[in-house]
């Protein structure tokens, strides 16, 4: 993964370096970015145990980026993301909380176009200007790490026993059978692909730098659980589970 990165950005810069030769207009950019998000999993693999309410879980993003704009009003950009995702559970279930924490650490590939609305100031010092933009792009990712943390009655309890019901599980057989993962990492697929969407306000500070604040969205294409690990729930059915975020993103970018 790291191989195509480095070939992703080198073709990326090629073609801005290309492109800047043809046309004086076009720019090069680097930038960085900081968020707090909201991390959510959009439907619970409980592997046959009573599915448990939701309960809201903060996450993180920092990433670096390269990318080019042209005419002033398109971005195209390729980059690194450390991100944190994941979800939080919480239910009373014959009146012994249960609880259920998953955490989530990734690295993604996002690719990114940006459009700007509204005028602009072509070719001129663009200090103190803004503009509003909309996004969209894709993103590849590889799961760094995974901790699941098990939890009954404010006591902590491996994976098997809290998902063991003493019959009322159908899978109660199979997970025995199975046992619990090696490591929590195992109970998820190693990759990740996610749809991005958002808007944003971009500030000139000075004539080479911007200061943008980003509403960034994500939803997962691919499913996130590990191939053995998915068992059908209590209806018999099983249903892929997905990562998603929405994340207030502060960016900084650099023109060239």
């Amino acid at each position: 993964m790291i191989r195509g990165t480095v070939l992703l950005l080198t073709i990326l810069l090629s073609i801005s370096l290309s492109a800047q030769l043809d046309n004086s207009q076009g720019k090069i950019f680097f930038g960085g970015n900081l968020a707090p998000q909201l991390a959510l999993i959009l439907n619970q693999n409980n592997y046959g145990y009573a599915e448990l309410n939701y309960r809201a879980k903060v996450g993180f993003q920092v990433g670096a980026k390269i990318g080019y704009e042209w005419r002033d009003f398109n971005q195209v950009e390729a980059g690194l993301a450390w991100t944190t995702l994941g979800q939080s559970y919480r239910d009373n279930i014959s009146g012994i909380i249960n609880e259920k924490v998953v955490a989530l650490r990734y690295i993604y590939v996002p690719i990114m176009y940006r459009r700007m609305i509204g005028n602009t100031i072509q070719w001129m010092d663009k200090r103190g200007s803004s503009n509003f933009y909309v996004m969209g792009g894709f993103q590849f990712g590889r799961l760094l790490g995974a901790d699941v943390s098990w939890d009954k009655g404010g006591q902590p309890v491996d994976m098997i026993t809290y998902l063991i019901e003493n019959g009322n599980n159908k899978n109660e057989s199979q997970l025995v059978a199975m046992g619990p993962p090696a490591e929590d990492i195992d109970l998820f697929e190693k990759t990740d692909f996610m749809g991005l969407v958002g808007v944003g306000f971009q500030y000139w500070a000075t004539s080479f730098t911007t200061v943008s604040i980003e509403w960034k969205n994500g939803i997962g294409i691919k499913d996130i659980n590990a191939a053995e690990w998915r068992l059908p729930n209590r209806k018999g059915v099983y249903e892929p589970s997905r990562n998603a975020f929405s994340a207030l993103n502060l960016i900084i970018q650099l023109y060239f």
